[in-house]
């Protein structure tokens, strides 16, 4: 089996996908968490869908 080149694959993903980074308080995160659990979804499917709706609104 040959071996995989990671350098590729995270070069790959660099280019292919970008990261979205927010300051929050701690306070702010365990409620968001919270939030999240009981809607049985993610941070990330949130924000996500959250930055797709932006987006279409504001074409």
């Amino acid at each position: 089996m040959a071996e995989r080149d990671y350098s590729k694959e995270y070069a790959r993903e660099k280019e292919q996908q970008k990261k979205v980074f927010a300051k929050i308080t701690p306070k702010q995160y365990e409620d968001f968490t919270k939030a999240t659990e009981k809607n049985c979804t993610t941070k990330n499917a949130v924000l996500k869908q959250f930055i797709i709706d932006y987006i279409d609104k504001n074409k």
